[in-house]
């Protein structure tokens, strides 16, 4: 049964826009995936950055910056890098399995706002998909050490 084994711990790094995972998010895939990559599970590593699925500015007007889907974003996010494990064949896997994360994260965004969710990252996912390893970290944003980073849960 496809769920999350750990909750979100996550701290915004002070822009506003980027978050840092300060404990390891574990999601259990669904079976479709599972046959299809041959594991059974997605583990987000400690001290990765996300922006939470940033989707076009068009369609994220109707949308929080941060909210119901962050748990499936992070996931979605993670899976879009070049050495994601599993690493994802297609940007539209990443997708349906972020789609999927939605409905099975403890607090699941309504069927608009996933559908919202969906159209935005089919007009921007792609342009994003293995653009940047796991370790990744954007220009100009501080490399914040992990361990001296105070835990602030987004729940």
């Amino acid at each position: 049964m496809a769920r999350f084994l750990t909750p979100l711990d996550m701290r915004d790094v002070g822009d506003g826009k980027h978050f840092i995972v300060l404990a390891p998010l574990i999601y259990i895939l669904r079976p479709k995936w599972v046959i299809k990559y041959v594991l059974p599970a997605v583990v987000v590593p400690k001290g990765f950055c996300t922006d939470l699925a940033s989707i076009p500015r068009v369609l994220g007007f109707a949308l929080p910056a941060v909210g119901k889907y962050d748990y499936a974003a992070v996931v979605h996010d993670y899976l879009y890098r070049t050495d994601s494990v599993p690493l994802m064949r297609k940007s539209s896997d990443a997708n349906g399995i972020m789609m999927g994360a939605m409905e099975d994260s403890p607090k699941s965004p309504s069927w608009i706002t996933r559908k919202i969710i969906r159209a935005g990252l089919a007009i921007g996912g792609p342009h994003a998909f293995h653009d940047h390893p796991v370790i990744w970290r954007p220009k100009g944003l501080p490399e914040i050490p992990v361990e001296e980073i105070t835990c602030k849960s987004s729940q």
